[in-house]
């Protein structure tokens, strides 16, 4: 067969081909329900910034947090505000500009977002209007927000410096951790026994002094956030038997009340064991809501938020619900659930496994010399959603409290869910004012000597077993 000849038959065949799928897709699809999106104009045409915090800026912060290492000074952001579309690159052509510039070895091009965050953008939806697992998934395809970076190569030989910070919140095994919070006690020490073998264990306090760090091993600071009992129970006697320190921020209001923190509550009140109404009505700021409970009951089965799945109407319930409280200033918050726990039948009492330090146990924490305590302010709110006078309020206080119950300096700071739309420049300066030494924020990064003090880099740990934690580890130290 000649050249020409094959070429009509490759034709006739792609023909056939892609007639085949018209038709198998056609049989296989139906109609797409657009709903709320259906429209040809936008939701909002100022991309968010009318709802809350866009989305192309959730990913732009989630970025500048985790090099915050590398940003010396101040960042310049760039803005045309004539006529004119001058910021759509894919990746391949800003690594080939950049490349041109700097050389293809020091530039690295991330690229962010997936189908429905690029859609939920375009639409002018913000943050608030999606969940975070809508937000961190990413699809190469859809590249809704690329992060160019340089970076210089190392020397030959040179190993990079700089420690790391990981932030635990229990140790327990528990039923059930929709928020993936617990680490159960065995995997705990699994833990601290690869930290002994890979890292030297410090203080959080000295994780950036040139002195610790040029001893060979990386240095890595244990933190824990939130203050549960289970803190001094469960993972003090394993840190202290490690011979590892720890520093454990403690949310000064929740000390000694015998109640859940209000995210337990709503796990126990929408997917715990009992009956409850088909559907249950509560106000939430000023807005009144309807959830559809439904009729079956959700089995605990390992189910959390991060997982793509939603079983059942009641864990339905509990995203929405998570993401409407996540938003609202504490006051408001702590009404919606108490009505929460009212209609759902629960006793305002913690449950046990769930019960906050009191002040006693507080203190026998602290009289260890493997713990340290820092506050982690008075009701554990999204920073970002109070003005500057509440965000003052809630810093201030919390040290002030854990202070009087202690009676020495409470030195270190841990802002609540960490990420980069839970704290603002204002609360960064608040944190300064009112006399903390460092803070802890939730983005991933090595703690370099340049390391902002007051927005240290942390990476998150989960209930691994001991061979998936040193991978990480691993991992984490190649950075």
């Amino acid at each position: 067969m000649d050249g020409e000849a094959a070429g009509a038959v490759a034709t006739r065949l792609r023909r056939r081909v892609v007639e085949r799928i018209r038709r198998g897709v056609s049989r296989r699809l139906g109609r797409v329900a657009f709903g709320d999106l259906g429209g040809t104009t936008p939701t909002s045409r100022l991309f968010g910034f009318d709802r809350g915090l866009p989305i192309d800026r959730w990913y732009v912060e989630r970025f500048l947090g985790s090099n915050a290492v590398d940003i010396h000074g101040r960042v310049l952001e760039v803005a045309d505000r004539g006529r004119g579309d001058w910021w759509r690159f894919t990746r391949a052509s800003l690594e080939r500009l950049l490349a041109e510039q700097f050389g293809p070895t020091n530039v690295q091009v991330g690229t962010h977002g997936n189908v429905k965050s690029a859609v939920a953008f375009l639409h002018g939806l913000a943050c608030d209007d999606l969940r975070a697992s809508d937000l961190e998934a990413f699809d190469a395809d859809y590249e809704l927000v690329l992060t160019p970076r340089r970076c210089a190569r190392e020397a030959p030989g040179r190993r990079r410096r700089g420690g790391l910070i990981m932030p635990y919140h229990r140790v327990a095994a528990l039923e059930a951790d929709p928020q993936l919070l617990a680490v159960t006690p065995g995997h705990f020490a699994e833990h601290l026994d690869v930290l002994r073998r890979h890292a030297l264990a410090t203080p959080l306090r000295s994780v950036r002094d040139a002195g610790v760090a040029a001893r060979g091993l990386p240095p890595v600071a244990v933190t824990f956030d939130d203050g549960y009992a289970d803190n001094l129970h469960a993972a003090l006697p394993v840190f202290e038997a490690a011979e590892a320190h720890a520093t454990l921020f403690v949310v000064s209001g929740a000390v000694g009340t015998e109640h859940e923190f209000w995210w337990d509550d709503v796990e126990r009140a929408l997917l715990g064991e009992g009956k409850r109404p088909a559907r249950l009505e509560l106000t939430a700021g000023g807005e009144r809501l309807s959830l559809d409970l439904g009729t079956s009951r959700p089995d605990a089965n390992g189910w959390h938020v991060l997982r793509p799945d939603t079983p059942t109407a009641r864990h339905a319930a509990y995203r929405a619900l998570v993401t409407k409280l996540h938003a609202l200033e504490p006051a408001a918050r702590a009404a919606a659930v108490d009505e929460l726990r009212s209609r759902a039948g629960l006793a305002a009492a913690a449950r046990r496994s769930h019960l906050p330090l009191r002040e006693e146990e507080l203190l026998r924490l602290a009289e260890s010399e493997r713990a340290d305590v820092g506050a982690h302010t008075v009701r554990h709110p999204s920073l970002a959603v109070l003005p500057f006078a509440g965000q003052r309020e809630e810093v201030a206080a919390s040290k002030a409290r854990l202070e009087e119950l202690l009676g020495r300096e409470v030195a270190t700071f841990s802002y609540p869910f960490g990420g980069p739309a839970h704290y603002t420049p204002e609360t960064v300066s608040a944190v300064a004012d009112a006399g903390f030494e460092l803070a802890c924020a939730n983005v991933e990064g090595r703690v370099l000597l340049v390391a902002d003090r007051y927005q240290l880099p942390r990476f998150l740990v989960r209930d691994w077993d001991g061979d998936e934690f040193e991978r990480r580890l691993r991992s984490w130290l190649r950075r």
